[in-house]
């Protein structure tokens, strides 16, 4: 039997549940017992001194490729982050314990069906696609021998990241094989915006001075942030810049269509890094589509305000919200377009949520759908989507300068109250109503103390209750 009924509860019986981490998302321990990333550093990201000292440990030799580091730059992977992971403008999550709970609570045998991939998220999603595929091939045939059943298969539920390490294992090494479904929490199925911006050195406004150089410099030697940009076309100039890579002069009569990164070159972007980015993404699809629809079920954010675009002007490099005249909107972090496999049609199979990157892992209303199809919970189970809320405050601030906090929504007339809460799980002041305008928008005005800051927005008269979550960091002036 594949599922029963349990006091109400659907469980998985059959089938071995693997989960994939993102990016950050994995302790790593150095071989002589120091830890060399685990929550402690990730909280010190509101003091950027600290935060790059930590992140130097991690540096890896330049051109590592596709393998494992040399022996002086290895760490063990030990678990998973514990709390919210967070670097400073460019990736951030709440961690995993309300997602691990919500699958423990569904399955039968939690302590020997669930597996748990930590990984060196440094390294290539290749070469973690490779360890994948030893240790999941090792424990699916543990678990038949033990206690499913002889044709159980795998279920993947990859966040972030984590996602293109299971796209290399499904559909480049084989996993379909044994795998009887996939599921991807918002994974930059084509890239995001953001590595470019780590990688170009435009991680940090420019108040942090020699702090986002630092930050850039440790980051371009991970392979893994390579294979996060941008496959699609991302790159434009104004007016009178020609078209990238053209040379094009001033005679142009309007802006020049979006290019790939592999097609021009981007100031400060390594080359190395483009290409890197377009092997592994070339390699992927090629065999992607042959795998069919059914397989990969895609939960990811929407509403929010994402960087879709780089813009090459003679001042440098700008990032907007757009992607060729257009607003795609996505979780934040990944545009809507990239949250899905690129050879789908469109993404009316995708299920969106209100959230941003941060609050997938935590997100009630996506918990519930994910557990009912690993559970294969019947359709009617499925219950009322909460409302829609769009949350957009400014990632890293000062301290006592005061923040605008915005939310919209397609109702004017809500109770909104946003909870702020530090990342080590204290309280922060009284809930703060959110001001409305009568036309969908709502504000309030935050002034926070350094730190990491959680922030949750949430209707208070209605139900099921609709919420929204982003961090802040907080940098001492």
């Amino acid at each position: 039997m594949f599922a029963q009924r349990q006091e109400g509860t659907l469980l998985q019986e059959r089938d071995l549940v693997v989960v994939v981490p993102g990016i950050l998302g994995s302790v790593l321990r150095a071989p002589n017992g120091r830890e060399a990333w685990n929550a402690s550093f990730a909280m010190a990201a509101h003091v950027l001194g600290d935060f790059c000292e930590a992140l130097e440990a991690l540096r890896l030799p330049p051109g590592l490729g596709d393998g494992p580091p040399p022996a002086r730059y290895a760490l063990q992977p030990e678990s998973l982050m514990p709390g919210s992971q967070v670097w400073p403008g460019f990736w951030a999550g709440a961690g995993y314990p309300a997602l691990l709970k919500s699958l423990r609570q569904h399955l039968k045998n939690p302590a020997q069906q669930l597996m748990i991939f930590t990984y060196d998220w440094r390294l290539s999603n290749q070469y973690n696609a490779r360890l994948l595929m030893d240790r999941a091939k090792r424990r699916l045939h543990q678990w038949r021998r033990e206690g499913g059943e002889p044709d159980a298969q795998l279920q993947l539920v990859c966040h972030s990241m984590g996602g293109l390490i299971g796209r290399y294992f499904l559909h480049v090494l084989g996993g379909t094989e044994m795998t009887r479904r996939a599921y991807t929490i918002g994974t930059p199925y084509v890239g995001s915006v953001k590595a470019v911006r780590v990688l170009t050195g435009h991680l940090l406004p420019p108040w942090a001075g020699r702090f986002g150089e630092r930050l850039r410099s440790v980051a371009e030697t991970f392979p893994s942030i390579a294979e996060l940009l941008p496959a699609y076309r991302c790159v434009t100039k104004p007016r009178g810049m020609g078209s990238p890579g053209t040379g094009g002069g001033a005679g142009d009569d309007g802006p020049a269509d979006a290019i790939r990164l592999l097609d021009c070159h981007v100031p400060g972007l390594s080359r190395q890094a483009v290409e890197r980015s377009a092997d592994f993404h070339t390699t992927i699809r090629k065999r992607e589509a042959e795998s069919g629809d059914r397989l990969v079920h895609v939960f990811t954010g929407g509403g929010q305000p994402t960087e879709q675009s780089v813009v090459i002007d003679p001042s440098g490099l700008r990032f907007t919200c757009q992607q060729r005249g257009f607003d795609h909107g996505g979780d934040g972090t990944v545009p809507r377009f990239s949250s899905v496999p690129p050879h789908w049609e469109d993404d009316s199979p995708a299920l969106f949520y209100p959230s941003t990157h941060v609050g997938l892992t935590s997100h009630r209303e996506l918990l519930r759908s994910l557990t009912r199809k690993i559970a294969a919970a019947p359709s009617s189970a499925t219950l009322t989507p909460a409302r829609s809320l769009s949350l957009h405050v400014d990632p890293v601030v000062l301290a006592g300068q005061t923040v605008p906090l915005q939310v919209h929504t397609d109702c004017p007339d809500l109770t909104l109250d946003a909870r702020l809460q530090h990342v080590g799980g204290t309280p922060y002041g009284r809930p703060l109503p959110l001001r409305p305008d009568g036309t969908g928008n709502y504000t309030a005005d935050l002034t926070l103390p350094p730190g990491i800051w959680h922030i949750t927005v949430e209707t208070t008269k209605e139900s099921p209750a609709s919420q929204v979550d982003d961090l802040i960091v907080v940098a001492p002036y």
